[in-house]
């Protein structure tokens, strides 16, 4: 099991979009990856299968992380 702190990040941008939700998944199927989720909408709503699937379980165990961030605005990205 890998830990915070352990491992490579990723940001994934864009991440609730259609490629981006399958390369999301793919880097937390890997098992050496966090990744950053992030797009414009304030929080991640996810359909049941994505509850209960490979996102959900990385959004609980923290392997995975919703960032909400708009690109446009530096203030954003460097935070």
């Amino acid at each position: 099991m890998m830990l915070m702190g352990e491992g490579r990040v990723c940001v994934v941008t864009g991440a609730r979009g259609f490629a981006a939700r399958h390369i999301v998944l793919m880097l937390l199927q890997s098992g050496s990856w966090i990744v950053r989720v992030s797009d414009l909408h304030p929080s991640i709503k996810l359909d049941p299968s994505e509850e209960s699937g490979a996102l959900g379980d990385a959004l609980r165990s923290g392997r995975a992380v919703y960032v909400s961030a708009d690109l446009r605005d530096k203030a954003q990205v460097i935070n």
